[in-house]
């Protein structure tokens, strides 16, 4: 990518950013996303967001984040200290069988879980889980961003997501999901 390329992103991005971080003060927002998945340029330009995040802050008052790629970034985000929380896109692949039980799936979260927590320890700094998502279908919980396969069914939805709530429930660094 050219310099003037990368500019004009920048610069383009920044107006945006702005001008809805404007509009999250004016309308009373909770809280506000700087960004999603944004994975070469915040491995790439740290500064930048920095400065992104500083001039946000100028213009809205509440709590400031960014949503993570659940693999290729949110525990390689170099300015996590600049914001308010941690967030994190939990698309993570739940490594248990097909028909899993509740018990195999809470086991399957614990090596995401750690990562998650050694991040939140590192930083000191809460998690949100900006997305999460589980199509009602059986072993969705091995590749919950897939938007199609599997085999129609409510009660393997509801135990993924029970069991997501179970393993953080009393992690007291995690602040919940959207």
């Amino acid at each position: 990518v050219s310099q003037a390329a990368h500019l004009k992103w920048w610069s383009t991005y920044r107006a945006l950013t702005l001008h809805y971080a404007t509009l999250a003060q004016r309308h009373g927002a909770d809280a506000y996303c700087v960004g999603t998945e944004l994975v070469m340029m915040t491995d790439q330009y740290p500064l930048e967001w920095r400065e992104l995040i500083r001039d946000v802050r100028q213009v809205y008052d509440g709590p400031v984040t960014y949503a993570a790629h659940w693999e290729k970034e949110f525990d390689r985000i170099p300015f996590w200290d600049a914001l308010d929380a941690i967030g994190i896109n939990a698309y993570f692949p739940l490594d248990a069988p097909e028909h899993a039980t509740m018990r195999q799936l809470v086991a399957a979260w614990q090596p995401h879980r750690r990562r998650i927590a050694a991040l939140a320890a590192k930083t000191g700094k809460p998690v949100v889980f900006m997305e999460v998502g589980y199509r009602p279908v059986s072993g969705m919980h091995r590749k919950p961003w897939a938007y199609s396969g599997g085999t129609y069914d409510l009660e393997a939805q509801a135990r993924t997501f029970d069991a997501m709530f179970t393993t953080f429930a009393h992690d007291p660094w995690w602040r919940g999901v959207f």
